[in-house]
Formats: structure tokens, sequence, C-alpha cells
């Protein structure tokens, strides 16, 4: 949660922690109600106080991802975009290029401390991780695995804190 002291656009505050407005988007064949990824980051947001107000499932195509994060970005009453899936080395995984493609600014210490957190669980295989992240228009954006044991370390390792 952001506290009151600290200095981010988009963010800035007076006094209690402020809710911040989230859309889960799952790069993903599968049916959104049987994604148990966007289901752990929606109650993990919850559990915190911010308010989950889109979710979505889409299938991994650079260009529905590109246009449908263009779209909420475009929406003023989302603070943080979280994307599930597409981060790993087959083809099909395209949602760090995706993303890349709409961000102002990347962020790449959060891939970083994603994977020295998924390494002390998995070792070198967290080096196949392509989490990304990123602002644009003052919302942020972060990638991460659609598995959902990465995606777990990664909330309780960077996300979370």
């Amino acid at each position: 949660m952001i506290e009151d002291d600290e200095d981010v656009e988009g963010f800035e505050h007076e006094g209690e922690p402020r809710v911040v407005t989230v859309a889960i988007l799952a790069v993903s064949s599968r049916v959104l109600a049987d994604d148990p990824v966007t289901a752990f980051l929606a109650s993990r947001c919850q559990r915190l106080g911010h308010q989950v107000i889109k979710r979505l499932c889409l299938p991994p195509s650079r260009d529905a991802i590109e246009a449908q994060l263009r779209a909420w970005i475009a929406e003023d009453s989302i603070d943080v975009l979280l994307v599930s899936g597409g981060t790993g080395l087959l083809p099909g995984d395209v949602t760090p290029e995706a993303i890349r493609a709409v961000v102002e600014r990347e962020i790449p210490g959060y891939g970083e401390a994603v994977r020295a957190a998924r390494s002390e669980h998995v070792g070198l295989r967290a080096i196949h991780g392509r989490e990304t992240a990123g602002v644009a228009a003052g919302t942020f954006v972060f990638a991460t695995s659609a598995e959902l044991e990465a995606c777990t370390q990664a909330w309780d390792a960077v996300l979370e804190p």
C-alpha cells in the first residue's frame, strides 16, 4: 500500500494510505473463471484494501494485449495494471513486448527482483522468466508469470512489500 510520505506521480495524497484501483489481465487460452493466478492477484489486492475494478482474459496476441493495455491506461480510474502470463520463452509469450510498447518508462528493477526471489526457490531456472514493469500516463503496469507458484513468490517478495 502506498504510504503518505511517498511522492510517486499519480499517488500524491494526504493522510491515510490511498486505495489503489487495479485491473487484472490474464494472457491465456483459459477461461477467466478457471484462472487461479488472476483469482490470487485479486484476493491479495482486496486483502490490502485495494479495489479490483476490472478482470479480463485475452489470448496471447501482442496486438490484443497492447490494445487492452492502452485502453485501460487511458481510463483515469485505473492506477495499476497486473498482467499474468506470456512472460516465458515460447513464441506466443509476448507480454513483455506488449508492455514495452505501451509504457513511457520501464522499471527494470522489478524483473530483476522477481528473478532474484524466484531463484531462491528454483535456482537458475528463474532466468527464463521475463517479468517486466513500467509506467504509462501515471498507471503502473506489472507482468507476472501465469504459474501460481511463481506469481505467489513475486507477490510476496516484490509486489506486496
